[in-house]
């Protein structure tokens, strides 16, 4: 994004000069708009799947990872699929041999016995239930990652939050505040993958899923599902439940964010830096002035 953009920077400042209310009125038309751009990505898959717990499983694994990791997070999940995982609720040690093993991260490594044993349940599983072959270890990106989020720190993570939350789904639809949220993600790593990817987190402990991370998984996970569930299948109150989601999650702060608040636009909550998000990406980028609702208002008033 070109910060020095002149239409921009009138936007900025008639954006921050608008009238709350009519302010507030634009912010919400541009969530809506997100919401459902989100909602046609999700429903595409679930025009392949058929299964909504699947379709919020592919995005967890997705948006837990990095940018550099997140396709092969979300191959992985659609090889150890929702359904796989319930069967094997039961035994943590299974699930995170499908996942470890379905990652390909170990391959040509040196093993300890706990990898061995782990690659011996991964290879009882992936026959038991005829697994797609594992990634390639050349298919992982993540030198310049910090060790708290190396793969294997998140896949542990993700092994956690699967056995902690028997009927995970059902925690997801019940969400209506931010620390509802924190309290689904608030895992840690296991202390095994944390020494092996020499990973500690601020108190020296195994590296969890703090509140940042957390509330990044509300904003682009759980709100956009409950969205998209909601809308699909003619449930307004999820489609409410999903935004006044949004209101109670924290802002993010990124280049787009930080633009818009240089200029005083206020930035009270997710729903504030997801219509801002919208804004910034879908319509400052693309150069569409004239089909903005924001250009229109401030150039129609000079």
């Amino acid at each position: 994004m070109a910060v020095d953009n002149l239409r921009q920077v009138a936007c900025a400042s008639g954006l921050a000069d608008m009238n709350p209310v009519h302010r507030c009125y634009l912010m919400e038309r541009l969530v809506i708009e997100r919401l459902h751009r989100k909602a046609n990505d999700m429903l595409a898959y679930y025009d392949e799947c058929k299964d909504w717990v699947q379709v919020f499983h592919v995005l967890l694994f997705r948006y837990i990872g990095s940018a550099d990791t997140r396709a092969q997070l979300a191959t992985i999940a659609r090889t150890v699929t929702s359904r796989i995982c319930e069967r094997e609720y039961a035994d943590r040690g299974h699930i995170e041999a499908m996942l470890v093993g379905a990652s390909g991260l170990l391959e040509g490594r040196l093993l300890d016995n706990y990898c061995r044993e782990l690659m011996a349940d991964y290879e009882y599983l992936q026959h038991k239930y005829q697994l797609r072959p594992p990634l390639y270890y050349g298919d992982w990106r993540y030198s310049s990652l910090y060790p708290s989020t190396h793969p294997l720190v998140r896949l542990s993570q993700l092994t956690a939050i699967i056995s902690n939350n028997n009927l995970l789904i059902d925690r997801v639809f019940s969400c209506r505040k931010a620390d509802d949220v924190y309290q689904i993600f608030d895992v840690a790593c296991s202390d095994y993958w944390a020494a092996w990817c020499r990973a500690t987190s601020a108190d020296g402990g195994a590296p969890r899923v703090g509140r940042t991370k957390a509330n990044m998984l509300g904003i682009n996970v759980v709100v956009p599902f409950l969205y998209a569930y909601g809308r699909e299948l003619g449930k307004q109150h999820f489609c409410d439940q999903a935004i006044e989601l949004l209101e109670s999650l924290r802002a993010e702060s990124n280049k787009y964010t930080r633009f818009w608040t240089g200029y005083d636009v206020p930035m009270n909550s997710a729903t504030d830096s997801q219509a801002l998000l919208q804004l910034s990406t879908c319509y400052c980028e693309a150069g569409r002035c004239d089909e903005c609702e924001v250009g229109k208002f401030c150039y129609g008033r000079k």
